[in-house]
């Protein structure tokens, strides 16, 4: 249980593998793999992708941080402003963004001010 095993070679014995699989690490070619829990990302990487967000190595801790180009609005809420910088609203209109979440895309309309 927690290893994958694989036999990339059924023309030669002995040389089949097992990897632990998140979050321990380790390997064996031949046998069952000794695993050991790994902290950080390694992890808990799921966990920030789950929401959206990437896992980030601090000094002795982890934490889920903002994809580029969002930032940062608080603990695990990330906010991205789709109308910075855009300019494809018609002359005389403004864009507004629905909604600045980082898991909410494409929901920016133009409006008249």
């Amino acid at each position: 249980a927690g290893q994958e095993c694989r036999d990339t070679n059924l023309k030669t014995s002995g040389d089949w593998e097992c990897h632990c699989t998140p979050p321990a690490s380790g390997r064996a070619t031949a046998k069952q793999a000794s695993c050991v829990p790994t902290p950080g990302c390694t992890s808990h990487h799921v966990f920030c992708n789950q929401i959206g967000q990437e896992c980030k190595e601090t000094s002795n801790d982890w934490t889920c941080t903002c994809p580029a180009p969002a930032k940062e609005g608080g603990p695990l809420t990330c906010v991205i402003n789709e109308c910075s910088g855009n300019t494809q609203c018609a002359l005389g209109t403004q864009c507004r963004d629905l909604n600045v979440s980082h898991l909410s895309l494409d929901d920016w309309v133009c409006v008249a001010p």
